[in-house]
């Protein structure tokens, strides 16, 4: 298919479909890791996705100032939208899993919205679990934001 695309549609397309098909084989691949390592990701595996995330958010903005088809606004639209996704991303699956884990790994919530804490059964302890939440709050505010931009 990607030979097809690179011969008979166009090269852009072609370029454009092979680095979704190897997004796609590395977001498998860092999915069935995280899985295999009990929902743990490696220090070294965050900054190599924490490196590419920025990448990806920052490619739609950078784009924008090179192709005359498409303006800055449509640019900072595209990457904040990609921010707004990864972040919820996250943060639903963050709650995905502790929602499965509860029976084993509970989550202690107080009254407020912060502290939240999870029992790590590991170090027969408890630790912060912020991440989600703030993903989820941060994403809102973005959304909140971008929406303020757009209407004035």
């Amino acid at each position: 298919m990607i030979i097809s695309c690179f011969l008979f549609v166009h090269w852009i397309n072609g370029i454009i479909f092979l680095v979704a098909v190897i997004f796609l084989i590395y977001v498998a691949a860092q999915i069935f890791l995280y899985i295999k390592n009990d929902f743990y990701t490696p220090p070294m595996w965050q900054l190599v996705n924490n490196i590419l995330l920025v990448l990806t958010i920052l490619f739609a903005f950078v784009w924008s100032a090179f192709d005359k088809e498409l303006s800055s606004y449509a640019g900072g639209s595209y990457s904040a939208a990609i921010l707004f996704f990864f972040l919820w991303s996250y943060a639903i699956s963050q709650f995905v899993i502790d929602f499965s884990e509860r029976e084993t790994k509970p989550i202690y919530v107080s009254t407020n919205m912060f502290p939240v804490y999870k029992f790590n059964p590991k170090i027969n302890d408890v630790e912060d679990h912020y991440d989600p939440a703030i993903s989820f709050i941060l994403g809102l505010v973005i959304a909140a934001f971008w929406g303020l931009i757009t209407n004035t």
